[in-house]
This record gives C-alpha cells, sequence and structure tokens, in this order.
C-alpha cells in the first residue's frame, strides 16, 4: 500500500488494509510464513499520548482454526517428530478439528518419512535432529528445544489432568510421548486462549494398515494429481456432503485399513447403502444441510467460535437428531447402526443456543444484534433505548423548531462533539439564550442544550453498555457451548464416517461398480476390471482380466508396444486393490481381491539433482525401497524397470529383480518391460506368467486395442509410435534402417543373457570399434617375415593385447 506524498510521488507504506487482511494472511501462511496480529491494549479515548500495543496472536500454518484461512476438506496437520534411543515417533493434531494422534516404530526412519508423507503435514516440528532425520523438504518446519521423555511425562499429565499414560499408549512409547509434548506445547504458545478440545489423544499402530509410500501415492494420483487440476482416485470417489466426510474419506485412501474385520465393515455398510436408494438419498439429503460440526468443535475449543459458529451449530444439532431418527427408522445393520447411536444431539444445548442468538446474528461480536429479544432483560431495556433514541431525538428537534420558529434546525451527530442542534450561519442570530455555541463551521453553527446533554448520556450509554453487554452474554453462550465439545466432535466424526461411506455408495451406485470379496487365500482375481479415473475420461474404456496367485502365476510379465495400455492396466489393478482395502466398490465384472500389507509402485520417471540424485538413481533407489521393504503379501507393481541405463545393464538389473521376485520374496507382481529377453523366465520359472498388449498393423498403421492378453509380444513398435509422435518422415526412415541392422545382431546376445553367460560389452550405435590387433596382423606381410621379425610381431601384439588395446578397447567398466 501506499499514500500520496504530492504530486507524482507516492510514499509506499508496510501495511495492508485491515479489512482485507484475511487475504493476505492466507497468502502468507500458504507460503509457509508466520503472521502476527498486534492490537491496541489500551482505549484510545481513555489515554494520552501513544497507545500500548503487543502481539495479541501468532498464525502459523499448522495452528489456525478459521474457516477461510483453510481447505475444507482436507486435513490441516500441524506434526511433530522425534527420536529417542532406536525409536522414531511422529505426532499430529489438527487444531480445527480436535484430532490427536501418533504413531511410532523402532530402527531408521523410513518408516516416519512414509507417514509424513500420508500426512502431509501444514507444518513440522521438533528438535533440529529430529527434523533433519525425517527429510520433509519443502514443509514449513519449526526447531524446538529436545525435550526429554521424563519432561513430556510431567507436560502431558499436567494436560490431560491423569495420573498415568496407559490410557493413551505412552507410558512404553518414549518416542511418541515426547513427539506430542512438543506438539502440545508448541500449540499452546501459538494459540494461548486455549486447547480444551485436544482432550484424547490416539496411539495407532502403522501395520494396522496398507502400506502406501511416497512413490506410490504420487504414482497412482491418490489425492494429488501429477498434472495441475488433473483428476485423482479422491475427485472421483469425493461424493461427500460435508466437509468431515470428505476429510473423512481423504484419511481412508491414504492410510486404507489391512484388518480384514475393519474392510468388511466397511463394505456391508456401503453395500447396506446401494441397496437402499430411498433411504440412502434422504440421509444424504440432511447431511448435505450440516455444517462442518467438526471445525465448529475445534473453534470452541480453541475459544475462537464466531457467532455464525454457534448458529450453525444449533442448525446442526437439530439435524443430527433427525439423522439419528432416520438410521434407527430404517433399520441400519451393523456399522451404520453403531454411527447412528453414537450422534448426540444434546438437546439441551440445542435448546439453550435458540433461546439466546437470533436466526442470522454477525459474523463478528462486535458488530452486535446476537442475542435474542426475551433472553435477557436488561438487553431489552438497553435495545429499546437505543432504538427508541433515535424517536427521542427527533421529538427535540420539532419542539425546538416550534420555540424558535427555525424550520431548517435540524439535530446532527458527530464522532468528536456529539449529538448537536445544527444552524446555517445566517439563522446564528435566531438561537436562543439557553443555546451553548459547540462548533462553529464556515457554513453552520452548532449548539448543545442541556436536555439534548442529558438524552445524549441515555442514548450513547445504551449502545455502548447493550454492546459490551451483548459481548459478555456471548461469551458466556461459547464458554458453555465449550463444556460440550467432547461430544460435539465425537458427533462429527461419526457424522463424517457416515458421510464418507454414503460417497462411496452414491458413487458405486451411479458407476455400476460392484462390491470386491476379499479373499484370505492370498489370490487377485478380477474379471474386466477397469480404471476408476479414466473410465470416466474415457468414452469407451477396454476392460481387463487379472489373475495373480501366490507363488504360482504370481508375476506377470507384460510386454508391447508403448501406448498400447500397459500402464494403464498396472495401475488400475493397484487402484483397484487400494479401493477394496478402503471400503469402496470396484469398476468390475467381478472382482476377488487378497488382503494386502502394501502397495508399492514404481512408475514414471524423475529426478531429484537438488539431492545429487539422477533419474537412473531415483528409479534404483525406489526398487531397492520396495524389495526391502515388501512383503509376499504385498503388491508390487513395475513399469519399465532398468531403462535409465545402457541396454544390458538394464537387462541384467531387471531380469535378476524378477528372480529375486518368484524365488525369494513371494509378492504379487505386475512388471511391464520393453527387455523382451526377460519372457524366457516363465519357461524356467512357475511363478512367472507372460501377458502383451493386442495391436495390430493395418495399411502401415499402428492400432492398438488396450487387451491384455497371454503370451509375449515380439515388437516394441517404438519407431510407429515415434511417428505418430510427429518426428520428421527422414528420421523415422533411418531409424527403420538402423533399427533391422541392430535386429540381426541382438539375438545372440540375447541368447547368452538367457543361459545366464557374461554380457561383456555393449552394442555401439555404427557397428564395432576397429580392432587394433586385427588391423596390424592385416599391416604385416606374413611371407617375408624372417624368424625373428615373426617373434618380434608376436611380441609387439601380445604388448597391444596385453596393454589394453586389443579387441576390447573402449569397453571400459565405465
Amino acid at each position: 500500500t501506499a499514500r500520496d506524498a504530492g504530486g507524482d510521488t507516492r510514499a509506499p507504506m508496510c501495511g495492508v488494509p485491515y479489512h482485507s487482511a484475511q487475504g493476505y494472511i492466507a497468502r502468507l501462511l500458504k507460503h509457509g510464513e508466520k503472521v502476527a496480529l498486534c492490537e491496541q491494549m489500551e482505549d484510545p479515548k481513555l489515554v494520552k499520548g501513544l497507545v500500548k500495543r503487543d502481539v495479541v496472536r501468532v498464525l502459523t500454518p499448522g495452528t489456525v482454526v478459521e474457516g477461510d484461512l483453510l481447505e475444507e476438506r482436507v486435513n490441516n496437520w500441524l506434526v511433530a517428530v522425534a527420536r529417542a534411543g532406536n525409536e522414531w515417533g511422529v505426532a499430529c493434531v489438527d487444531l480445527s478439528t480436535g484430532e490427536f494422534k501418533g504413531t511410532g516404530g523402532e530402527g531408521p526412519a523410513g518408516d516416519m518419512r512414509d507417514e509424513l508423507a500420508r500426512l502431509r503435514p501444514a507444518e513440522l516440528v521438533g528438535s533440529a535432529e529430529a527434523l533433519a532425520e525425517s527429510g520433509a523438504a519443502g514443509c514449513p518446519a519449526t526447531t524446538v528445544e529436545p525435550v526429554t521423555p521424563a519432561e513430556a511425562r510431567t507436560a502431558l499429565l499436567r494436560h490431560f489432568g491423569t495420573a498415568s499414560l496407559a490410557a493413551y499408549g505412552l507410558e512404553e512409547r518414549l518416542a511418541q510421548r515426547v513427539a506430542a509434548a512438543v506438539l502440545l506445547g508448541y500449540a499452546a504458545r501459538m494459540r494461548p486462549a486455549g486447547l480444551s478440545h485436544l482432550t484424547q489423544f490416539v496411539s495407532y499402530e502403522p501395520r494396522t494398515a496398507v502400506r502406501l509410500d511416497p512413490y506410490t501415492l504420487d504414482a497412482l494420483e491418490v489425492v494429488e494429481p501429477q498434472r495441475r487440476g488433473g483428476p485423482t482416485l479422491l475427485t472421483v470417489l469425493d461424493a461427500s456432503c460435508t466437509g468431515m466426510g470428505g476429510r473423512t474419506l481423504r484419511q481412508w485412501l491414504v492410510r486404507p485399513p489391512a484388518l480384514a474385520g475393519e474392510i468388511l465393515s466397511r463394505l456391508d455398510a456401503v453395500e447396506w447403502l446401494v441397496d437402499r436408494t430411498a433411504d440412502r438419498e434422504a440421509f444424504r439429503g440432511l447431511l448435505g444441510r450440516c455444517a462442518d460440526l467438526e471445525r465448529i468443535g475445534g473453534r470452541l475449543g480453541s475459544a475462537a467460535a464466531s457467532p455464525r459458529d454457534l448458529a450453525a451449530l444449533r442448525v446442526t444439532l437439530g439435524l443430527v437428531g433427525e439423522c439419528r431418527i432416520a438410521l434407527a427408522g430404517a433399520g441400519a445393520p451393523g456399522w451404520l447402526a453403531e454411527l447412528g447411536e453414537a450422534l448426540n444431539p444434546l438437546p439441551e444445548l440445542g435448546r439453550y443456543l435458540a433461546r439466546a442468538l437470533v436466526d442470522e446474528p454477525p459474523l463478528v461480536i462486535t458488530e452486535g444484534g446476537m442475542i435474542r429479544d426475551g433472553f435477557h432483560p436488561e438487553v431489552d431495556e438497553l435495545r429499546g433505548l437505543a432504538k427508541n433514541g433515535k424517536g427521542l431525538l427527533l421529538e427535540l428537534q420539532e419542539r425546538e423548531r416550534k420555540r424558535t420558529g427555525i424550520e431548517t434546525l435540524k439535530v446532527t451527530y458527530n464522532s468528536v462533539f456529539g449529538y448537536t442542534l445544527e444552524l446555517t450561519r445566517g439563522k446564528a442570530h435566531l438561537a436562543p439564550a439557553d443555546w451553548t455555541r459547540r462548533q462553529t463551521l464556515s457554513g453552520v453553527e452548532r449548539y448543545v442544550t442541556e436536555e439534548l446533554k442529558v438524552l445524549e448520556r441515555k442514548i450513547l450509554g445504551a449502545e455502548e453498555r447493550l454492546s459490551r453487554l451483548e459481548q459478555e452474554l456471548f461469551l458466556e453462550l461459547r464458554a458453555h457451548a465449550a463444556t460440550e465439545v467432547g461430544s460435539i466432535l465425537a458427533t462429527a466424526r461419526a457424522l463424517g464416517r457416515l458421510d464418507a461411506l454414503g460417497a462411496l455408495a452414491e458413487t458405486a451406485a451411479k458407476r455400476g461398480w460392484i462390491r470386491p470379496v476379499m479373499d484370505a487365500g492370498g489370490a487377485i482375481e478380477i474379471v474386466e476390471g477397469r480404471h476408476p479415473v479414466l473410465e470416466r475420461e474415457v468414452s469407451a474404456f477396454v476392460a481387463n482380466d487379472v489373475r495373480l496367485l501366490p507363488w504360482q502365476e504370481q508375476i506377470m510379465l507384460v510386454t508391447g508396444p508403448n501406448m498400447a495400455g500397459k500402464s494403464t492396466f498396472l495401475r488400475q489393478t493397484a487402484l483397484l486393490t487400494l479401493m477394496a482395502h478402503a471400503g469402496s466398490f470396484v469398476p468390475a465384472k467381478s472382482a476377488r481381491i487378497a488382503a494386502v500389507d502394501g502397495i508399492f509402485c514404481r512408475i514414471g520417471t524423475s529426478d531429484r539433482l537438488a539431492e545429487g540424485q539422477s533419474t537412473f538413481m531415483v528409479e534404483m533407489t525406489e526398487v531397492s525401497h520396495m524389495l526391502r521393504h515388501a512383503t509376499e503379501r504385498s503388491l508390487l507393481i513395475f513399469d519399465e524397470v532398468g531403462r535409465g541405463t545402457s541396454t544390458y545393464d538394464g537387462l541384467s538389473i531387471a531380469w535378476a529383480v524378477v528372480e529375486h521376485l518368484a524365488r525369494t520374496l513371494g509378492a504379487k507382481t505386475l512388471f511391464a518391460t520393453h527387455f523382451y529377453e526377460l519372457t524366457a523366465l516363465a519357461e524356467e520359472l512357475p511363478a512367472v506368467l507372460n501377458l502383451n498388449d493386442l495391436v495390430r498393423e493395418w495399411r502401415n498403421e499402428l492400432v492398438f486395442l488396450y487387451k491384455i492378453v497371454p503370451g509375449r509380444a515380439d515388437r516394441s513398435y517404438g519407431v510407429q509410435v515415434a511417428r505418430l509422435a510427429g518426428l520428421p518422415a527422414t528420421v523415422v526412415t533411418r531409424a527403420r534402417e538402423l533399427l533391422a541392422g541392430f535386429e540381426k545382431g541382438s539375438a545372440a546376445v540375447a541368447a547368452a543373457g538367457a543361459a545366464g553367460a557374461a554380457v561383456d560389452r555393449q552394442l555401439t550405435l555404427f557397428g564395432p570399434l576397429p580392432d587394433p590387433v586385427r588391423a596390424r596382423l592385416e599391416e604385416a606381410d606374413v611371407e617375408r617375415l624372417t624368424p625373428l621379425q615373426a617373434m618380434n610381431l608376436v611380441h609387439e601384439l601380445k604388448e597391444m593385447l596385453d596393454g589394453g588395446r586389443g579387441p576390447d578397447a573402449g569397453y571400459s567398466d565405465a
């Protein structure tokens, strides 16, 4: 902002208009900055000189609770990380919803980083060592002083008001305890108004959820698109009616349960809702009128709830009662019935809010007009005086006009001089003697009388007292509602789960999806499966089958050209498996899906040059992560392993990976590759099954059928795809010529690889390098060599070989 400084000069100022500060604050927080809010601590009317100011609040990305500073359907996680000996701990809190939980484990920080990838923190806190170990690059982080487990125990006992931490699972988990205490301490400093809604801490085990590492979440585009604005699995499934349901569904997708009982409870609930269209629509209609009860509860606990928050709470509590009746009346079974019983409409609080608050209160308490007529006698009295004050002023104005005969006389108000009787300068001589001049202006004179002063004190005093009294009553009302914040948040979480189940049912019903059978035997068999995101984008999607059996036909080796659908087939299998674990129906004719403990994906190419990692190094790092962390109960997706290096280096790595999967690991695997030599493994390893993408050539055109069938592909059709991409005709023609030459020499190398023979050198682009030994022999005239010259020639040739200048010259490991 700026001010005029004379002429064309504008002086820049360090500030923003206060009435639009929220927009600027939101932008600063989005960039990871902290914002300090300062206010006047004294009434300017009562202070001479400078008014005292102080910082009243510090806003940080992880501690805001205001709705206009948050994304409606995304949790705003403030996360702390800690290390205690060999144990790591993570604690997270969403101050806007009151969720407070944590996890931990032993050993390296790999699991910690996976957990952070699922949470996607708005802000991270911890000691310098813990933050360095977390590897949370790009996340706003704040370093705090280290806390010992003993200090953490004291702080947590004081916060929860208990004699033990056993109920929260923190007596034995030292690193979790430290993380939770660090989190509470930081949040309390940022929000000194209070954290009364953080009454529960839930400790959970990482292994109770399907493992999804950061690479997998990104590759499958579960909640974040790789292309800005693109669709994700979440956007396809999220038909929720409230922010509570949207946030719940997001958590289910990034952390789907690995426990069969929880999965089946969700599937049963979704199936019941799918089968009862009328009940589902009626229930979702009630949910659609509910406010975000969870975030209202969070603001109540933080002493930040507005009058409109309490009005929304009043309406939503009434709807909660209707939701409970609707579920019970429809005979909802199982988990739906349990969630329905968990809904508490808090009728006494609802009636209290209905008596106290007007139907449409203002946004902020300083505007007044919040308290309903009849709730408080003094409010009614003051409101009547303030409301009738204008009429009393008009009566005084009319009396003075009649007494003085001045028809243009009027009563005016000025913030400095208060109420006055105003005359034009030409009528000033008619002012009565009992009037006192208050102000003289160029065109008017202003006067006061004793009667006007008395009336002014009554009116202005009434307005000030009314405003102050309404604020006091509202704060009492908010404090009373805050005593029920535990019940409000419990009800909100039940509503969120009900909304998420309704969203899954609505999507399944509209899209014609089917219920998957969770297989205890470890098989994944999908008939006519479809990609849940792409089938919505493509007019005619080609369905495909999948059949993975443990330790037999456990690896599907998929070959075929680019653009024929290999990656889509791989991703859709992983997505359908993830959806089933989250409790969703799936797009298929039938699906029998094993309960897996992890889904791991290696798809796409990228580098991390800032971390010193090339594309191939990133690829190998991800492959290493998968092989080290997967088990025989995991699902693995590999797309083009080994393509980031030379042909035979890549082939050797891919070959060894497939052998390890088949002979040692036993994980169910989809492995797409352009290394056709790998298809020979199906003859050696019963666990490997060859599949390929069907394509046809017709009139020199390549036709993709997008159908995956048993068998191996014999070509990649890379040159044809390059032509489709628009490469110049001369380049395409030359590429065909070179390909024909290379293919002639590749058969022997492939046979050597299949037999396990060492392949020491790579193919060159334009033929073999010159052989200096051969060249020297061709130069020699053998017929004319003397015996001594012949011996010298042999010695020379031997030196050439020993010196590395023989047939292998130019083929070093580098």
